[in-house]
């Protein structure tokens, strides 16, 4: 997927989801902006680049995959950068296959469920950047998560605990919209 594919998908985001937050708007004008602007976006470079992100809930729809990641010190969602892979929803089902060991994953729409734009500190290692998040919702079978090193804990929970535990505002937005499914 180039940008022009990826530019369209968000088109079509933009008319399935019209209504589920007031917010949606203005994030989503920031990354089609950026992306337009941008030909290296699926590259890591500041003053910012695309990640994907999975969403991952069992069949129920009432638990839901969040890793404690190591770097962040927070629950979050799985997901990482592109670094150059232009198909966003192929690097979403990469990083739940690579932070959870999770291979059986059913795509519930060819479009992301949500966008994001998070600011990321600078860091030793990285200067002060933007991610463009694109998040994808998968459907996957409740089974043992494997953790690795970027995570301090992984595990299913409840929409209500996830509630709890991630506090983050963009977390508990895309919680709000996880739980008017």
């Amino acid at each position: 997927m180039h940008r022009q594919i990826l530019l369209q998908q968000l088109e079509r985001y933009r008319l399935v989801r019209p209504g589920y937050d007031f917010d949606d708007g203005p994030r989503l004008q920031g990354l089609v902006d950026f992306i337009k602007a941008t030909p290296e976006c699926f590259e890591r470079h500041p003053p910012g680049h695309l990640t994907a992100s999975a969403v991952v809930l069992d069949p129920t729809l009432s638990h839901l995959v969040l890793t404690h990641h190591a770097k962040l010190d927070m629950w979050i969602q799985l997901g990482g950068h592109c670094d150059g892979d232009p198909d966003t929803e192929a690097v979403a089902r990469r990083e739940a296959a690579e932070e959870a060991g999770l291979h059986h994953l059913e795509l519930v729409e060819p479009v992301p469920f949500d966008v994001d734009v998070l600011p990321v500190p600078a860091r030793p290692e990285a200067a002060f950047h933007w991610h463009y998040d694109l998040r994808y919702l998968f459907v996957s079978p409740r089974v043992e998560l494997v953790p690795t090193d970027e995570s301090k804990d992984l595990r299913w929970f409840t929409l209500g605990e996830a509630a709890r535990v991630a506090v983050e505002p963009t977390m508990q937005r895309l919680l709000g919209k996880l739980t008017s499914l």
